[in-house]
C-alpha cells in the first residue's frame, strides 16, 4: 500500500508518465544485415503491426519493400536513472532507472517491381 500522507503516489504517477511518455515516443525502426530479413522496433502504444500482416520498407533507395510481420513480442531495455525530489509531504528522494518496453521482432521482405500507392 502507497502511503498518501508521504506524497509518493505523486512520485509514482510522475515515473509513471515519464515511462508512458519514452514508451510512446520510440521510433518506428527496421534495420537488415543481409536485405532478405529484417528486425523492427515499434512503440506498443497505437501498435499497428500485427503477426502476418505487411509494412511497405523504406530503404532510402526510392524502391518500397513489403515487409511481412512473422512474429511480434514485447522487448524492454534499460533508459536513463531517473531522480525524483524529496515532496513537500515528506517523502524522501527516489532514484530508480526507467526501463522501457517497445514491440520488435523479425520479419521477411519481398521485392516488388512497382512502387507501392
Amino acid at each position: 500500500m502507497v502511503d498518501n500522507n508521504l506524497g509518493i503516489d505523486r512520485q509514482l504517477d510522475s515515473f509513471r508518465a515519464v515511462r508512458r511518455d519514452i514508451e510512446a515516443s520510440v521510433l518506428p525502426l527496421a534495420t537488415s544485415v543481409d536485405g532478405r530479413r529484417f528486425t523492427f522496433q515499434a512503440s506498443l502504444y497505437a501498435l499497428q503491426l500485427q503477426v502476418g500482416g505487411y509494412a511497405v520498407l523504406d530503404a532510402g533507395d526510392g524502391v518500397p519493400r513489403l515487409g511481412q510481420v512473422l512474429a511480434l513480442e514485447m522487448d524492454q531495455q534499460p533508459g536513463a536513472e531517473l531522480t525524483l525530489p524529496p515532496t513537500a509531504e515528506g517523502a524522501p528522494e527516489a532514484r530508480t532507472e526507467v526501463h522501457f518496453r517497445y514491440a520488435r521482432r523479425r520479419r521477411r521482405h519481398r521485392r516488388r517491381s512497382r512502387p507501392v500507392p
